[in-house]
């Protein structure tokens, strides 16, 4: 990916060229000498252009593009990102006389954004792959792709602005609206495809929801974009407010605000899972959710319970008394007390309260604790999705599963799904124990992807829904 990224640059540096001088010539020999528009112009380049018709390009350039070997380019762009498939308009930019508009491609490997500029007689003065802007198809490839990806900004106009694209899926619009989803991340900063170890799942999904009738939100995290400005503004008091809640509410508002969307669900995974009840009920206002991977507890007490997997793990292969495994082991002791009093805190205790290994004050937990999971989940009348991997040593089946099936399970509008074998990625896993489980994430290829019967029954219950 690095060297894509650099190959993208040096496009925007070598070819991204801007004129004032025009041909004004645009190419497109109207028999009815009507003057073509500038969407037209843009259209008929980039098909001439997609099919490898260099020498008919010539007539639509600005003068000073005449040095640019169209044919190398279009080369080395379809060698680096695959053949041209489709393309479309994304949006136009007007500033002092030059059109501008971007442009995104659908290439073999994946998906780029590009604009293309028209001097004032309508002349292509630019062409420029936008840095940064590939991403790479890890989703199905069997099937047709027939949808678009649109770049979306969360919060506009906040200082917590976040970048983010919508998958939409072709033939949406407000006589046809359909339904959509908003992706919500888990623990850690991530961006919009929650990457992790190789995997983009968000995308993946993504990619299959829009290929079955459902439009996609997925964003950047906040701590992924803003980590630096959000530890000067909080500190060690960071809330799942700031770092989650708010911004899938305000992805949601975006969604309902657009005419071509109809039903509107949240998909959590992890500790998206976990926030799903307060998320929905602090203005998402969700038509279902989706709880992927999530649990009804404190997130502190499932990291106590993971950081005392890791050690007994330590301990049963004899490395017990090691001095880095004794302070874990105190450390773990520690977390597990402060746990246990974090209903007896008052506010200002828990934001002076600092956590071992966690890097946040227990104000983070307390404050879960006191919007807790249960005391939403009590008000939820809306359709609920339950999704675990039967082999998932972070969110366990045996527990948090079962706890999820005690909340829901007298409701006729939730359905549970278990898949044997799956882990908290909800990817193949042999693992035993918590350490193998370590192991086998470390071992697995990058872009690994989720099987097509865990995206099948996502989409399947979305539909569904009517």
């Amino acid at each position: 990916m690095k060297k894509l990224r650099i190959i993208t640059i040096l496009f925007a540096v070598l070819f991204g060229l801007t004129a004032c001088g025009s041909r004004g010539n645009n190419g497109n020999g109207d028999k009815n000498n009507e003057s073509p528009t500038p969407e037209s112009i843009v259209l008929s380049f980039m098909e001439r252009f997609a099919a490898g018709n260099i020498d008919a390009l010539e007539p639509m350039l600005d003068d000073t593009l005449g040095g640019v070997d169209f044919r190398r380019l279009r080369e080395i762009i379809t060698f680096t990102r695959g053949g041209i498939l489709d393309y479309s308009i994304t949006d136009r930019h007007v500033q002092l006389g030059q059109v501008t508009y971007d442009v995104s491609i659908r290439h073999e490997l994946g998906y780029a954004s590009y604009y293309v500029a028209l001097g004032m007689g309508g002349a292509v003065s630019a062409f420029v792959a936008q840095p940064d802007s590939f991403t790479l198809h890890v989703g199905f490839d069997d099937g047709p792709r027939d949808y678009i990806i649109e770049p979306i900004t969360v919060g506009a106009g906040t200082v917590w602005e976040l970048g983010g694209e919508l998958t939409l899926p072709a033939g949406a619009s407000a006589e046809n609206p359909v339904p959509a989803v908003v992706l919500v991340h888990g623990s850690g900063p991530s961006n919009r495809d929650a990457e992790v170890f190789g995997t983009r799942h968000f995308f993946t999904i993504a990619d299959y929801l829009a290929r079955n009738g459902i439009a996609v939100i997925r964003y950047d995290k906040r701590t992924y974009t803003h980590g630096a400005g959000m530890t000067r503004a909080f500190g060690g008091n960071l809330t799942v407010w700031e770092e989650t809640i708010e911004d899938a509410v305000l992805a949601a508002q975006l969604l309902r605000s657009d005419p071509r969307i109809g039903s509107v669900y949240l998909l959590g995974w992890s500790l998206g899972g976990v926030l799903a009840p307060r998320i929905h009920a602090s203005g998402g206002d969700f038509d279902g959710l989706i709880l992927f991977a999530g649990s009804p507890r404190n997130v502190m007490e499932i990291a106590v319970e993971q950081f005392a997997a890791e050690l007994a793990e330590f301990d049963r292969m004899g490395f017990g008394h090691m001095t880095e495994v004794e302070s874990l082991r105190l450390s773990i002791k520690t977390l597990a007390e402060i746990f246990d009093g974090l209903v007896t805190m008052n506010e200002d205790e828990a934001k002076s309260t600092p956590l071992p290994l966690l890097g946040v004050n227990a104000y983070y937990f307390w404050d879960m604790e006191v919007h807790s999971f249960e005391r939403y989940a009590a008000e939820i009348t809306v359709p609920i999705l339950v999704m675990q991997g039967a082999n998932d040593f972070q969110v366990r089946a045996d527990t948090d599963f079962a706890m999820l099936q005690a909340l829901f399970g007298a409701r006729d509008n939730t359905v549970f799904k278990l898949y044997d074998g799956l882990d908290h990625f909800f990817l193949p896993s042999i693992a035993r124990n918590f350490r193998e489980h370590g192991e086998i994430i470390a071992m697995r290829p990058p872009g690994m992807r989720l099987g097509e019967d865990v995206l099948r029954d996502i989409a399947d219950w979305i539909n569904d829904q009517g």
